[in-house]
Formats: C-alpha cells, sequence, structure tokens
C-alpha cells in the first residue's frame, strides 16, 4: 500500500496547479483536500479508508495531509500566510462534512 506522502508527492504538481481557487492569491487546507480529492479521488478514498477505526476518521486523515502541507513548507514548496506582526493567518471555510472550520490559510513559493 502507498503512504500519503508518496501518493501527495506524486500528485502535488497537479494539486498546487489548480490552486489557488476562483482568482484567489491564497489557498487554505479546505481548498488543498478538496482539490486533491476532485483530482484523485481512488487514492484519497484509499488513504481515507486506513483512519476508519479513528474516533473522527476525516479528521484524522486530514489532520495527515495538513502535516503534510507543514512539510512541503519546510521543502520551500509552499508558505504559510502570515501577518505583518508575523502570526499565522488561519480563515474559517467549510469542511469535506459541510462545517465551517478554522485551517491554515497557505500561499505557493
Amino acid at each position: 500500500m502507498k503512504n500519503l506522502k508518496h501518493v501527495l508527492d506524486k500528485k502535488i504538481a497537479d494539486v498546487l496547479r489548480n490552486l489557488p481557487l476562483n482568482g484567489q492569491t491564497e489557498f487554505d487546507t479546505h481548498d488543498f483536500i478538496n482539490v486533491f480529492l476532485k483530482l484523485d479521488e481512488n487514492n484519497y478514498t484509499d488513504l481515507l479508508i486506513r483512519h476508519k477505526d479513528a474516533k473522527g476518521p476525516f479528521k484524522a486523515f486530514h489532520g495527515c495531509i495538513a502535516r503534510y502541507l507543514n512539510s512541503l513548507e519546510r521543502r520551500g514548496i509552499i508558505e504559510k500566510v502570515r501577518d505583518k506582526t508575523g502570526k499565522k493567518i488561519r480563515r474559517v471555510s467549510r469542511n469535506i462534512k459541510g462545517n465551517m472550520t478554522s485551517n491554515q490559510v497557505w500561499t505557493k513559493h
């Protein structure tokens, strides 16, 4: 079975090519997840099912994706958007289940 890093490393160029959405200059973690799901539904579901026994499978899986995004920042591919004081900017957007939740805002390098 493929792991998340392996799958996303193969898809990252395609996912980032489709971000940001709707003429925006930035994207958030939900945007990234939605584009990944749209571009590669089979791998998304294969990876999600590994979290089926977690108390919150989507939350657990999407947390792994968020950690992957942090690794992309360390690799210089994307970066967290920060305000003038250096504080990380988060925004509220609709998650995969339709709930409004706060998550990190990113920009491509």
